[in-house]
């Protein structure tokens, strides 16, 4: 899920309650082995590997992977694969 929606508007106006932008669940680590090998990927051992979510323009989406990639290989990670969500 996401967070630090704040400058989207994602704010509870009475901070006592939110509007569900920002919601952080824990996600199993089967579901992301699923995906990764229906992608002919492996996975690291829990722990060893962090998702990540970040949003596109479909006309860029293939130079801002590129882009990623490169960015986070200069930081010494890896990134290992991407998968589109459907916009209805």
């Amino acid at each position: 899920m996401l967070n630090r929606m704040d400058h989207r508007g994602a704010c509870a106006c009475d901070e006592n309650t939110g509007d569900g932008a920002g919601v952080m669940t824990s996600i199993p680590f089967e579901l992301y082995s699923r995906f990764a090998g229906e992608a002919n990927k492996e996975l690291p051992p829990v722990g060893q590997f962090a998702p990540g979510m970040i949003f596109v323009h479909k006309v860029t989406a293939e130079q801002t992977m590129e882009k990623f990639a490169g960015l986070a290989e200069e930081c010494c990670l890896q990134a290992a694969g991407h998968f589109e969500i459907q916009i209805k």
